[in-house]
């Protein structure tokens, strides 16, 4: 099971990382770990960027678990 203490350390190695390799990873369902980053992004240790600032609005062909990108802070 996976608790907010390895996901903060899994995110302060990678640095940046996406919700996919997050999901496969730390072996958890990738709604279960979002949740989990939302608590860090209110807290401001986690930032949520997208590739870019086109990505997951026009063409809708990227995964939209590859086009976030999770940073610890």
């Amino acid at each position: 099971m996976l608790t907010l203490v390895s996901l903060k350390e899994f995110l302060m190695q990678k640095n940046n990382v996406s919700l996919s390799e997050l999901a496969k990873s730390l072996q958890e369902d990738p709604m279960v770990i979002q949740q989990m980053l939302y608590h860090f992004i209110k807290k401001g240790r986690v930032v949520e960027k997208r590739l870019t600032k086109h990505c997951g609005s026009s063409c809708q062909s990227c995964p939209v678990n590859d086009t976030v990108i999770y940073q610890w802070v």
